[in-house]
């Protein structure tokens, strides 16, 4: 018979998972005049023609192009946010930018972000320059200090805005691989600009900023607008990359059991140990790039979920052992708990050197 099909895509995913971390996509929502459609989509800035955008949005383009996306996808900004909104839905993507974002627009962004997350059936960030109010919101990434900005990526050193310079942000994440963070990623392309005074209090404040260091310009600690802590959200969840790690597990696991597991097997308590385990040999094959191989990484069916399942569907669960609850029918439902532990990269060092010590 073989293994089952999900077990076989996730063992796809699994050998591939690195290398599709790298392979993420930009969004940028532009306003622009030249576009007839809704969205174009460009696998390398060779492949996009000066007919297609206004010349400032084609260089946009060509700046996010510089942290090497795997694609860019140009959204036309509608008349309205809630129309822009509407064709987001519609696309995949991992990195959002839209230099001409008003609160308003960054409000609704938010929440639709927010919202696919939560029904995972969607897993984008978006990059904004300097929101009137903080975001507050891992999935929200706030550049800043981008002040008297000069770039020359074209040939020519130009004038850009702090709110154009997040496409090229944008780009950078899209293009890095989840074994990497965008702290102190060298941005060649500046030719001057003014830099963060306190670059410490912005990364604390949940901001990007722009580092000026032995004769380079370099991106500042890479970490989200994330500031309310709850249960289940640690400190963690502010670095942009360990957020993108969780992204990306949380939508193999959600692709592989939609795409090869719903309607496709009996929802037996053996089928979800075969699912489980499926689940936890892919986890153990992101050890230890992805995920900390001294933690527990790992997935199993829920006695909580199950036993919250069956009283609501009237069941007595008082006189059942766990076990019982665990295996009990439960429908169509598949209720699943578990824990992981991302890796983080080196970022801060502590050193003292004494000297003259007797060995």
């Amino acid at each position: 018979m073989g293994q089952p099909s999900f077990v076989i895509e996730f063992t796809r995913k699994a050998v591939t998972a690195i290398s599709r971390s790298q392979q993420g996509i930009a969004c940028l929502v532009l306003d622009d005049s030249m576009m007839t459609g809704e969205t174009l989509t460009y696998s390398s800035f060779g492949d996009v023609k000066s007919t297609d955008l206004t010349a400032a949005n084609y260089e946009l383009v060509q700046m996010a192009f510089l942290g090497k996306p795997a694609k860019v996808i140009v959204v036309k900004k509608q008349e309205t946010i809630s129309e822009t909104v509407t064709v987001l839905k519609r696309l995949k993507f991992n990195y959002l930018a839209m230099p001409s974002a008003e609160a308003a627009d960054i409000t609704a962004i938010k929440s639709m972000l927010d919202t696919q997350r939560a029904s995972l059936k969607g897993f984008g960030k978006a990059v904004f320059y300097e929101p009137a109010t903080g975001s507050d919101d891992q999935r929200i990434i706030e550049l800043s200090g981008c002040d008297n900005l000069v770039l020359n990526f074209t040939g020519t050193a130009k004038n850009y805005t702090g709110a154009q310079y997040t496409c090229r942000l944008a780009g950078i994440l899209a293009g890095l691989p989840d074994t990497v963070a965008a702290t102190y990623t060298n941005l060649p392309e500046i030719v001057s600009c003014d830099v963060a005074d306190d670059p410490d209090s912005e990364a604390d404040d949940g901001r990007v900023c722009i580092l000026y260091e032995f004769g380079e310009y370099k991106l500042g600690r890479a970490v989200n607008s994330l500031q309310t802590l709850t249960d289940g959200i640690s400190a963690d969840f502010k670095k942009i990359r360990i957020v993108s790690t969780m992204d990306l597990i949380a939508e193999d696991i959600v692709t592989t059991f939609r795409n090869s597991y719903v309607g496709k097997y009996v929802n037996s308590y053996q089928n979800k140990l075969r699912f489980c385990g499926a689940v936890n040999s892919y986890l153990r094959s992101l050890q230890p790039n992805l995920l900390d191989e001294n933690m527990r990484n790992e997935v199993w069916v829920s006695y909580a979920k199950n036993k919250a399942y069956l009283e609501a569907q009237g069941v007595d669960t008082s006189d059942m052992t766990e076990q019982e609850i665990i295996q009990y029918n439960t429908g169509s439902y598949v209720g699943l708990d578990g824990t992981a532990a991302p890796t983080d990269v080196m970022e801060d060092l502590e050193l003292d050197v004494n000297l003259f010590e007797e060995m």
